[in-house]
């Protein structure tokens, strides 16, 4: 029997995808306004599932990103995990790359400078971004990481468009 870890990504993310939509749709098609503790209870089960699969779609996508692309610069940084660190006012930061898709389409509304990727670095409360993505960012000192936030430039937040309503 193949063991899951040799199976190729892109079956492994085909797969768990499809459980997460399974997973939703049931979830979306209950009548929540008709459940009784029974079914309250299963919904919950189901919700479970739907999160570990949210995680390992996650967790997947990030390891395809690590594979090189094509239309992409082949000298181009691979992606890493996070790497976290602390300013100098001791406020957490995760740093990661984002490889946008090789997509034409999706690169032509990118900034030139973000074309080919970019670091991306957050904090509980601000998001910034740095593109192209620094050489050897993933081995650099916590110092240098704190160097490249700061000339990162700020991400505007989105509102966040009001839910319609069902009738």
């Amino acid at each position: 029997m193949e063991r899951e870890e040799s199976r190729p990504l892109d079956a492994q993310l085909e797969r768990v995808t499809a459980s997460l939509k399974a997973s939703l749709e049931e979830v979306c098609a209950a009548d929540v306004q008709r459940l009784d503790t029974s079914e309250s209870l299963r919904i919950e089960e189901v919700l479970a599932i739907a999160s570990d699969a949210a995680k390992e779609v996650v967790k997947l996508r990030r390891r395809a990103r690590q594979r090189p692309r094509p239309g992409l610069p082949s000298d181009m940084p691979p992606a890493a995990e996070h790497r976290r660190f602390v300013d100098e006012r001791g406020v957490p930061w995760d740093a990661f790359a984002v490889l946008p898709t090789p997509e034409p389409r999706g690169l032509a509304r990118l900034p030139e400078q973000y074309q080919n990727g970019w670091l991306c670095f957050e904090s509980a409360t601000e998001k910034r971004r740095l593109g192209p993505i620094p050489d050897e960012w993933q081995t650099v000192t916590d110092e240098a990481l704190r160097r490249f936030r700061d000339a990162a430039q700020p991400v505007q937040h989105r509102p966040i468009p009001p839910q319609r309503e069902q009738h």
